[in-house]
C-alpha cells in the first residue's frame, strides 16, 4: 500500500508502516497484480469456475 494513498495516510497516523510490513491483508480471489506487490497480502484463490457450474447444477 502506497503511503500516498488514504489508507496509507490513515494507517501512518494510527502509527502504523505498512512499507516496515506492519499491516497485512487477507482478500479472496487471487489477482494476476498481487504477484507484483511485496509482502502482506495473502489471497484465498476460489474456483470461480467450478463453484458456478456448481450453482448452476443447483439451479
Amino acid at each position: 500500500m502506497s503511503m500516498r494513498s488514504p489508507g496509507g495516510s490513515c494507517l501512518r497516523s494510527a502509527g502504523h508502516n505498512p512499507e516496515k510490513g506492519d499491516v497485512s491483508l487477507v482478500c479472496f480471489d487471487d489477482l494476476d497484480w498481487m504477484q507484483f506487490v511485496a509482502q502482506g497480502i495473502t489471497a484465498i484463490a476460489q474456483p470461480a469456475h467450478l463453484i458456478g457450474a456448481t450453482a448452476a447444477e443447483l439451479l
